[in-house]
């Protein structure tokens, strides 16, 4: 075992380096949004100009979010695919940056994502309820163990195996959904579906309609049940019924399993949910307001059922709708986008089930339903494995990581390819 080393964190690691922009020109932004908890990798969606403020820097820094609770959430995240190398973002972001042949890009995102950084950033919050800021003396002084670079390599390249695992998983799971999307508005909104041209185009409500289908409201085809109003105390760490709650809502649709918590309150029959159930957000407190109206399907859980919190509602196909169809239709369609616009709240968004319920749209003949079931159910049921697969992918590496951060798990002397050249 090699001799173990400590240096302050503040030498181990840049802290807010700057970096030089200008102002009035544009660069890409990356607001705290874009950070998902768990995820190694951030990417910007797009650009802004540049005034003044806001936290600066370039490809491989890390964002460490410095208030709460965004860190207690882990919204951490290391910066790729940056055009121009440089840019900026919320001005809630830390900036940590590895520092040359002392410290190595991957590892300095790795241990600012344990509790060595984490803890005490998170004790020393101050400040008003609801926006208490990290205290950044209180992480400058650390003394972190500092191994060599190579074995600090040696630990990313061990984990970051785990992450581009990951990052491959959500690549395909992209590419999977985005194609039932594709299938679904190509046939049920462009009305391209095969044999389309031997179909007759008639009037309705909604403009010209395939001949046989029919403009019904949600109400016509499903059930729409109320979550359940929880207290801080019905949630717990450990035991209890998994909890589907906000969080388990992705800002673009579909399911975050990693957003489960855990319930010992109390619930109605209709306030239960299984494996394929379809929930969706009706309350909304992101700055993008892009959840709200957002629908996912439950995965396969650890227990027989699990409980929907009052953010949710959980949406029942009545007979002879498919609930892989009716879930194609709210991933596919502009449902989500129109639907929203019924919201209201300054900070918190709410959208009244009422407003689902009376929703109308068009609905395709069984015939062509049934087709499309036959290809959606395929692709998400392969998209829910990938989601399990990724599940166990983060458990796993976050059983490795605090054990080779911390040193407990020594690897200085294996042989790992780090995918650098040796001097």
């Amino acid at each position: 075992m090699t001799a173990r080393r400590f240096m302050r964190f503040e030498d181990f690691v840049e802290i807010n380096p700057r970096v030089r922009l200008e102002k009035g020109e544009s660069y890409p932004f990356i607001e705290m949004e874009l950070v998902t908890p768990e995820y190694r990798y951030v990417r910007p969606r797009g650009e802004r100009e540049f005034k003044s403020g806001g936290a600066k820097f370039q490809s491989q820094d890390t964002l460490f979010a410095r208030i709460t609770p965004c860190l207690e959430n882990g919204k951490i995240a290391q910066v790729v695919d940056l055009p121009g190398g440089i840019g900026f973002g919320s001005t809630e972001f830390f900036v940590f940056r590895a520092i040359p042949d002392i410290s190595d890009p991957a590892y300095v995102y790795y241990l600012a994502s344990t509790s060595i950084i984490r803890g005490p950033a998170e004790k020393s919050m101050s400040g008003a309820s609801g926006r208490q800021r990290v205290d950044l003396s209180a992480i400058k002084e650390l003394e972190v163990l500092a191994p060599d670079l190579e074995t600090q390599q040696k630990i990313a390249a061990i984990l970051s195996a785990y992450d581009d695992l990951i990052e491959n998983n959500l690549w395909r799971i992209k590419i999977l959904e985005e194609m039932a999307r594709n299938l679904y508005r190509e046939w049920f909104v462009k009305f391209r579906f095969p044999c389309h041209a031997k179909v007759r185009m008639v009037d309705s409500p909604l403009g010209k309609i395939p001949e046989g289908w029919e403009i019904v409201s949600i109400d016509d085809v499903a059930t729409v049940h109320r979550g359940r109003s929880y207290r801080s105390k019905d949630l717990v760490d450990d035991g209890g019924l998994p909890f589907v709650n906000l969080k388990c809502i992705d800002r673009d649709g579909g399911f975050r399993r990693n957003g489960l918590k855990r319930y010992v309150g109390k619930y109605k029959e209709t306030q239960k949910v299984v494996s394929g159930d379809i929930v969706m957000a009706v309350t909304d407190m992101t700055q993008e307001r892009r959840i709200v109206a957002r629908a996912g399907r439950v995965p396969t859980l650890d227990s027989d059922f699990g409980v929907i919190s009052m953010d949710l509602v959980k949406i029942e196909p009545r007979e002879g709708i498919s609930p892989d169809y009716l879930y194609g239709y709210f991933r596919g369609s502009d449902f989500a986008d129109n639907v929203k616009q019924q919201a209201n709240g300054a900070n918190v968004l709410h959208l009244s089930p009422d407003r689902i319920k009376e929703y109308q749209f068009v609905l395709p003949s069984k015939v062509m339903r049934d087709r499309f079931t036959a290809f959606s159910g395929l692709v998400f049921k392969d998209v829910e494995n990938l989601n399990h697969r990724n599940e166990i992918l983060r458990k796993t590496r976050d059983l490795l990581l605090p054990k080779l951060i911390s040193g407990e798990l020594d690897v200085s002397e294996l042989e790992i390819n780090t995918g650098k050249k040796a001097a």
